[in-house]
């Protein structure tokens, strides 16, 4: 994850089929779609985020001991889902990327 790295050498996360399954659910963004997508989904974007918290966690526990990266959903990766319930826009599902990470508190394993 240097900096000083040639771009060539970078690992990429997120393929290229991963940005088409964003674009698609955007012009598509209902639950039927979404649900016979699910399997995309999982394998174009879970799975590669779950690596980058993998890696990225792996690299900021140096910088921050006590930082908790969870390579899950509902974890470090945020669901897709949105709450609709009080907004605007009733879309079912995000259409960008989301994720975080925080303090390990005393009680986390």
């Amino acid at each position: 994850m240097s900096g000083t790295r040639r771009a060539d050498e970078r690992v990429r996360w997120f393929p290229a089929r991963d940005h088409r399954f964003l674009r698609e659910l955007r012009g598509n963004n209902n639950k039927d779609w979404f649900d016979a997508h699910r399997s995309d989904y999982e394998v174009f974007w879970v799975a590669p985020a779950k690596a980058l918290v993998v890696a990225a966690g792996q690299q900021l526990i140096e910088l921050a001991p006590g930082i908790r990266a969870e390579p899950r959903v509902l974890g470090s990766i945020f669901r897709i889902n949105r709450d609709t319930r009080f907004a605007r826009d009733a879309s079912p599902t995000r259409t960008t990327s989301t994720s975080g990470s925080g303090r390990a508190s005393a009680a986390a394993p």
